[in-house]
């Protein structure tokens, strides 16, 4: 029993090191071989527990950076996440004790990675999901691996390297079926040399060069000051020198992080400043900043919003944010349980939703137009969200965010990956605006092209601007016009194995 424990617990070490930081992205390629051991050698009982316990150890390290935030609310998430992992031990035992024994085992190369990825695509819309650390994101500095996310979503690459350790494992472990695991190696390599000559095709194409400019801002302001009054002034004189000197390079619009203006934009002191700046630098400017307004019953409502300014200094157009932080932003079931507040041990927010998919719009200096679309914190985590805004012809994409709460951690890379991934899905570029830690350009191939940071100690955690020119792709890929259909496949095909192995 203890040598099962030490295999459970070398898989999710495997796994977070694969991860930012340190990003050893090789070690998912064989970082499930140990669990497989584990599920084909126990109990159903045994291979719940051990799995979960694997599972509770890869997103107890993968999201350590919450303990930031609160501690209650870690244990509690990833107690929570533990779970699709032991489900994947249960159900994977289960089709691994069935299969052995027939002349079907050979598609066990298929079944465990669309289980796998049918749990990932679960958890992703569940309980208003979270799909942060997909497996398929540990590849998100690997081009031509990530390419096929154009038609299959992330939970593309998140199957081949599944089908990657389930091969390897089944090579070593069913010597007696020799037949079988050649006919499951062989299966990987297609699938495999498939997705890298489609990988390089797409990179040969050239990407249209737009001449649009873009810069981003990162004002760097520590969490612990940015709603303290004290620091008004010093976070507005932050953000106005950065951005004159980003005027410098006469960019179409100037994009400052999420609630980067420090008060709400309705304050007559913020709006005058807000107005001085832009007027005196004569250019648009992309703001976060928090919102209010009037709900049902002429109540207070408030958002988290973004906000474009035309070069005269008035606002015009925002979009508030539809998917907002549970246990951050607003407390679920509020409304029916008011009590819930009083055991949470952060401050937490009462925002609303917003309803509508907002575009804007800018122009470059050759006066072409482009449509582009806010995600605001998180927001790039989800990619039926992104898919939406593609849909209604948003030629970029620009994810405003304050990864401050976390400190100097793991978590400003992990959620870069993210937007890699929508970048790919939908062939449009993303740009990054982070209060702290990664403000970035990628490319509509997924390629971090610059970020803001220190030249010499390469720190991203520093105040700094760069200046962009935005890169277009040609519109509509497969995943922006069918979704997650790959997901869906993988669902029916564990569904379908689970009913023959139910009725058989």
């Amino acid at each position: 029993m203890l040598r099962k424990i030490g295999a459970s617990l070398l898989s999710p070490i495997l796994l977070i090191l694969a991860f930012p930081d340190p990003q050893i992205s090789i070690f998912a390629w064989i970082a499930l071989i140990p669990l497989f051991f584990v599920i084909g050698n126990s109990s159903k009982k045994a291979s719940f527990f051990l799995s979960y316990l694997a599972g509770a150890v890869f997103f107890a390290g993968l999201l350590r950076w919450l303990t930031h935030v609160t501690v209650p609310g870690y244990a509690v998430l990833v107690s929570y996440l533990a779970l699709y992992f032991g489900l994947f031990g249960l159900l994977g035992n289960l089709f691994l004790n069935k299969l052995r024994g027939s002349g079907l085992y050979f598609l066990s190369i298929l079944i465990l990675p669309s289980l796998w990825v049918s749990l990932e695509f679960l958890r992703g819309v569940l309980f208003t999901g979270f799909p942060w650390g997909l497996l398929g994101y540990t590849q998100y500095k690997n081009p031509v691996l990530i390419q096929i996310a154009d038609i299959t979503g992330a939970y593309g690459v998140s199957f081949l390297i599944v089908m990657a350790n389930f091969a390897v494992y089944s090579w070593i472990a069913s010597y007696k079926e020799s037949r079988g695991s050649r006919f499951q190696a062989l299966a990987f390599l297609i699938v495999f040399i498939t997705v890298i000559l489609y990988g390089c095709f797409v990179l040969k194409k050239d990407s249209i060069e737009t001449g649009l400019k873009l810069s981003v801002v990162q004002g760097n302001i520590e969490q612990a000051k940015k709603w303290d009054p004290f620091y008004k002034d010093y976070i507005m004189d932050r953000y106005e020198g950065l951005t004159r000197e980003a005027a410098k390079d006469e960019p179409g619009l100037i994009i400052w992080p999420e609630t980067s203006v420090p008060g709400f934009l309705g304050e007559k002191d913020i709006g005058l400043r807000l107005k001085r700046i832009i007027v005196d630098i004569d250019l648009p400017l992309f703001l976060g900043a928090a919102t209010y307004g009037t709900g049902p019953g002429r109540r207070d409502v408030f958002f988290n919003s973004a906000a474009l300014f035309s070069p005269d200094g008035n606002m015009e157009k925002v979009y508030n944010k539809i998917h907002l932080v549970p246990f951050g932003e607003y407390v679920p079931f509020e409304k029916y349980f008011p009590l819930i507040r009083d055991f949470i041990d952060v401050p937490v927010g009462d925002y609303t939703a917003g309803e509508e998919f907002t575009l804007f719009d800018v122009r470059s200096k050759e006066g072409d137009n482009f449509n582009y679309a806010a995600l605001i914190c998180f927001e790039d985590i989800f990619p039926g969200l992104v898919r939406s805004f593609a849909l209604r012809g948003c030629d970029f994409l620009i994810n405003i965010t304050n990864d401050a709460w976390f400190g100097e951690s793991g978590e400003q890379l992990q959620h870069a990956q993210a937007s890699v991934f929508r970048a790919v899905e939908n062939r449009v570029s993303v740009l990054r605006a982070a209060n702290t830690g990664f403000s970035c350009y990628i490319n509509p191939k997924g390629m971090i092209e610059g970020s803001v940071g220190d030249i010499e100690t390469g720190s991203m955690y520093i105040p700094g601007f760069k200046t962009f020119v935005l890169k277009a792709a040609g519109k509509g890929t497969f995943y922006t016009r069918y979704g997650d259909v790959f997901a869906y496949i993988c669902l029916f095909l564990v569904i379908g194995a689970g009913a023959l192995r139910f009725f058989s």
